[in-house]
């Protein structure tokens, strides 16, 4: 089997922008897994349920999807996330890699990003695309799908990593977030070191 791509990044282009509209009109859980191949991975990053999930072949995506919500009675992780709104990520063009193994197969690989219904949310996307048989179908080999920004509470842009009060020390800026802390402290994490760090971290850094 041959790729049907040619030198041109325009079909590459092309490609994942096919892929990601079948993507969209996916209703069901069965139909998302089809543009899989067989033994294709999803990775998912707390867009389906509130887990980090690895699941490999058609079948086990299904299964994984289909799974009853935690958030919603009677619907399924698919059913209440409801992914929509596909669109290749404009910071990074579509570009072609070669397939390991066989020098003569070339493959698609895409950033996109996504809306998240519930929780209301944007994400963001990873894929490669292989190409399926003699009918020039493109198929995932592997797809990444991560929650991106929570609505409302997005990541900051102004200033540096989240940093915005110019004009103050790093020490005068540390006193006043205690100072603000001890007055109204509306979060207690109780974990391990390291994840507590990292939790106080991010915490941190949406300035939450």
């Amino acid at each position: 089997m041959t790729s049907q791509l040619t030198n041109s990044d325009e079909q590459a282009t092309q490609v994942a922008t096919k892929w990601l509209a079948a993507l969209s009109s996916a209703t069901e859980a069965e139909v998302f897994a089809s543009l899989f191949l067989p033994t294709g991975w999803l990775r998912d990053l707390m867009c389906f349920s509130w887990d980090f999930t690895s699941v490999a072949g058609c079948e086990r995506i299904v299964e994984f999807l289909s799974a009853p919500s935690s958030d919603s009675v009677g619907k399924s992780r698919f059913e209440n996330a409801k992914l929509h709104n596909f669109e290749l990520d404009k910071s990074i063009l579509p570009g072609k890699f070669p397939v390991p193994g066989n020098p003569q197969l070339e493959g698609v690989s895409t950033a996109f990003t996504f809306s998240i219904t519930a929780p209301p949310a944007t994400g963001r996307g990873f894929v490669r695309l292989l190409p399926d048989g003699e009918e020039g179908q493109w198929k995932a080999s592997t797809v990444l799908t991560n929650i991106q920004d929570l609505d409302g509470h997005e990541e900051p842009k102004d200033g540096i990593e989240g940093y915005s009060y110019f004009g103050t020390t790093w020490e005068e800026e540390f006193t006043r977030k205690m100072a603000e802390i001890e007055i109204d402290p509306t979060v207690l994490i109780a974990t391990e070191i390291v994840w507590g760090w990292r939790s106080s971290g991010r915490f941190n850094f949406l300035n939450r």
